[in-house]
């Protein structure tokens, strides 16, 4: 395996479904942890987290804090993306841009 790059970030994505009773409890877990950050929900128990990272090993991390929270009955990856970060810091879209 190749040795992480100070130049890398890794950026994915997550579903996690849960037991509706834990959803909340799991939210405030992701909020609370560096690099991740929950995204759409629903009241049946499945979450999406945001997560990035220097290296693909934090991301087998998050699946690991993810899977071990009470409640969680599995973890998805959906996405995955590894950039340099000049592209992470350069603006891809310019959104202010009139039409």
């Amino acid at each position: 395996m190749p040795e992480p790059s100070a130049d890398e970030l890794h950026i994915a994505s997550f579903i996690v479904h849960c037991w509706p009773d834990h959803l909340e409890a799991i939210k405030v877990q992701v909020n609370r942890t560096e690099g991740l950050e929950t995204g759409a929900e629903s009241p049946e128990g499945k979450l999406v987290v945001i997560a990035e990272g220097p290296h693909q090993g934090r991301l087998l991390e998050t699946v690991e804090l993810l899977e071990s929270q009470p409640g969680v009955l599995e973890c998805i990856l959906v996405y995955h993306e590894l950039m340099s970060a000049a592209e992470a810091n350069h603006e891809m879209i310019d959104l202010n841009k009139t039409q």
